[in-house]
Parts: C-alpha cells; structure tokens; sequence
C-alpha cells in the first residue's frame, strides 16, 4: 500500500467538496490548496501532511500549482500541471513555465497531465499524433531545460472509448526533471498505478533514494580526460615499457603507476577548474593588473590551463555518457552531463515485480536476481545426445587449415583494436581501448606477442579472463526479469 505525502488531483471538474475535504483529512492530509475549475473543465486540488512535510505555494494558475516543499535535508520545487488541451491555453502555459524556468536553479520536478505526447510510440494507434505536434512538445521541454524519466508499470496513461470500447491509447501524464533534480535524486522512480476510477493511470513519484542508493565500491576506471594532459603520454609509456615483456604485468605496472599520478599530479578536476577560476579572478581584479606585465604573463597560462580543464571536463562526460562525439572541438559538456544522469537513471534498476509485487528492497532485489540466474545457469537433468561425429567431412582445404595456423600479424592485431569502440566499457582493470588506441606504438609489440603465444601454446594469465557481468534493462521501463 502507498502512502505518499502529497497528492494532487487534475481536472477535478468540481468546485470545493466538503465530503473530500474531511475524507482526505481522515488520512492526514491536514493541508490543501485548490484551484476551482471553469464550470465543467479543468480544476486542481493540492493535498499535503504537514507532519511530513513542509511546503509552501509559491504560485497557481489554472493550470498549475507551483510550489517549495522540504522533507527531511531535501529541497524541491515541485509544479503539478494540468495543461488544457486548447492551443491558446497550451501556449499560455508554455510561456508561463519558461518564466519559472528562468528563476529556477533549485531542484525543480515539473509533473502532470501535458495532453501531449514526447513521441511517436507514446500513442496507439501510432497515427493518432503527428511528428509535428510531438517535435514541438520536445522543444518546449528541452526549452525549460528539463528532461523525462522512465516510468514503471503500463506504457499508456489514458485511454479513450467508444463504446465500451478503447480506440486509442496515449502517455499524456509524465514527470519531468531539471538537470539539478536530476543529479539529486538519482534513484527517482515514477510508477504508472492501476487505472481504477478515472480515464487516467494514477502517476506515483519516489523520492526518497537513500535505500537505494548505498552505494558500492566503485570499479577502477581509467578516466580518458587523462589523455588531455601533456605528461600522461610519457607516464603511459614509462609504466607499460618497464614490464612489457609480458602483458599481465604491464596492465598491473600500468594501473598503479597512472592511479598515482592521478592521485598526485592530475588530481580533481572540478575542484582544479575552480582554483583556476579562482586565481584568474583574484588577477583581474588586482589594481596592478594593468601595468603589471607579470600578472597578465600569469593569465595568460592560467586561461590556457583552464581552456584545457574544460577540455578535460567535456571528455569526462563524454566517457560517462556513453554518447559519441557530435563534433569535434565543440562545447558540449552540459549535454553529455544530462545524458549521463538520464542514462544512470534509465539503467537503474531500483524495483522489480516479484510474484505480481513490486519490491524495492535491494537486499530482496538482490537475491530475487540471484535466484534466477542461479536456476537459468544450472545444470539440469536432461537426456544426453550421441552424435557420431565421423559422420563429419572436413570442409577446409589443406591451404586453409595451414593460414589458421600462421601467426597473427602486426596489422591483424592493429584493425581489431582500433575497430573497437573508444569508450566502450572496461574489464576489471579499468583500462578502456581509447589507452591502447592512442598509445599503439608502445603496445603492439606485447598485444601481438602475446596473441601468437596464446594461440600457440593454449595457456596464458587467468587474470586476463576476468570480466564483469552487469545487468543492463534492453527494453523499456522493464518490470519483470526474464
């Protein structure tokens, strides 16, 4: 059963009830707010516990309710929208929203019923909306700076039917974050509830993170901002070419040495961007700075060294991200950070339907996958084939069979490293192929070497085998692990 501390109801189509009033104050909620609708259209009802939490109405129109509420040490503007489907309205609403938009740089959840749809696939049938209308609705979204979130439960959050029938089907109720929200609320969840008493699938919203959110040890990663300093090449090498005879002792030669060159020379670069900021203002600010050749000398270095944090920052993200490039030499880094926190979010598995419930309990979680890959890997009783295998012809001439047996060459080894993703996804020791890409002129000897030893002799490190399995959602919202 849930038990939230805010509810908001839309398009109550209804004046103020006193019947509802005393019914939600018997569950608590001891607080309200109330839009009243026009005549049969439209309507807002804000409810709260003021027990709970604190939250104060900072603005309402009749299509929303802007509001600050406080929980515990968390702080979030909240908007609960009913947009009217009407173009004037729509557009009335939209410049609304980007004048909060403009004020806002708190954490700020945009929420409710938009009566338009982020996309095409949003809507069955699919022809029931335009690429035109959905594009525009997009735009408006990403012009108040605020991005969706996968919701759990079903796809559609109305229906409408003729007949006792339903022709059409579309996900108009949705909850919208800005980048802020976003990054403080990392395991926010939106749930689609049964639809029960209304037209509409109720939209729940989970906040609180904290049980979800423990967080592990983090793998060692190898961070590709490194590669925008002009040492790190020479640390590169020295390491690996110190024991590059054999590769397992290199990949561990270069772990430790780069990990405490980080440590000592790269360090944080956040906290490296700002020192920057820092002193580049301390120097312009200075009442010597115009005459003073010695400090314009020293702004000059410090702006090229933070010109080159800010390379180092967008390629962070960039790695974090998963996205590739959009262009070389452009400032992206805002929209590689958004990507990265709405690709955590979307790979975040926080809740799973266990036996028709949903649990969001990790250690639960936990096991319920345990057990299933645990049954799906098990050996079970089945009944062994006998296949003859004389029956079979080889099908290699003699010259083929000795080309499989010639050593791989320096340039077999070279197309299949650099055809290789540059940011794809490490092994255990953290080293991602844009290191090997960039510095192939250090290890391709040892790669080829040891290839050739590997296919020869059939043995090699069993560190090198080492890999981590993850669990990664391939469909949307997924509710179920099968």
């Amino acid at each position: 059963m849930h038990r939230p501390d805010i509810i908001c109801f839309l398009e109550t189509k209804a004046d103020s009830s006193t019947t509802a009033l005393n019914f939600m104050r018997r569950f608590g909620f001891d607080r309200d707010h109330q839009i009243f609708s026009q005549g049969m259209a439209g309507g807002l009802w804000l409810f709260w516990r003021s027990l709970a939490v604190c939250l104060d109405v900072l603005h309402s129109s009749p299509q929303f309710i802007h509001c600050v509420a406080s929980h515990q040490q968390a702080t979030c503007l909240f908007t609960f929208v009913y947009v009217q489907p009407h173009v004037i309205q729509k557009d009335s609403f939209w410049c609304q929203l980007r004048e909060v938009a403009s004020l806002t740089t708190e954490n700020w959840i945009v929420m409710g019923d938009f009566n338009d749809i982020l996309t095409v696939d949003e809507a069955s049938p699919r022809a029931a909306r335009g690429f035109i209308r959905t594009q525009q609705f997009r735009d408006r979204v990403s012009s108040c700076g605020l991005h969706s979130i996968d919701s759990l439960g079903c796809k559609f959050t109305w229906v409408r039917k003729q007949n006792g029938r339903v022709v059409l089907r579309e996900k108009l109720d949705i909850a919208l974050f800005n980048l802020r929200a976003l990054e403080s609320f990392l395991g926010a969840k939106v749930f689609n509830l049964p639809r029960l008493c209304s037209d509409h699938h109720p939209l729940l919203l989970c906040l609180d993170s904290s049980s979800l959110m423990r967080k592990a040890s983090k793998p060692l990663r190898f961070e590709a901002a490194w590669l925008t300093h002009a040492d790190f090449g020479q640390v590169f090498t020295n390491a690996w070419s110190a024991h590059g005879a054999l590769i397992a002792n290199a990949i561990k030669s270069v772990q430790e040495v780069c990990m405490q060159w980080n440590k000592e020379v790269f360090g944080d670069i956040f906290r490296r961007k700002r020192q920057l900021k820092g002193r580049l203002e301390g120097i312009q600010n200075s009442v010597h700075y115009p005459t003073s050749r010695f400090l314009q000398g020293l702004e000059s270095d410090l702006l090229t060294e933070y010109h080159r944090a800010l390379q180092s920052e967008e390629l962070f993200w960039c790695q974090k991200s998963r996205v590739e490039w959009i262009a070389s030499g452009d400032r992206n880094t805002s929209y590689y950070h958004a990507s990265t926190i709405v690709r955590r979010n979307r790979n975040r598995i926080s809740a799973l339907k266990v036996d028709g419930n949903w649990v969001k309990d990790p250690p639960a979680l936990q096991q319920h996958i345990r057990d299933f890959f645990v049954e799906l890997f098990s050996r079970k009783d089945t009944q062994s084939s006998h296949i003859d295998y004389s029956a079979f012809q080889p099908r290699l001439s003699e010259a083929d069979s000795a080309a499989l047996l010639l050593p791989v060459s320096l340039e077999e080894v070279r197309s299949a490293l650099f055809s290789m993703k540059a940011l794809k996804s490490p092994g255990p020791d953290g080293i991602q192929p844009i290191f090997y890409q960039k510095h192939w002129e250090v290890v391709s000897d040892t790669l080829v070497s040891f290839i050739n030893c590997a296919l020869l002799d059939g043995h090699f490190e069993p560190s090198l085998l080492r890999a981590y399995i993850v669990l990664i959602p391939k469909g949307e919202n997924p509710d179920v692990i099968q």
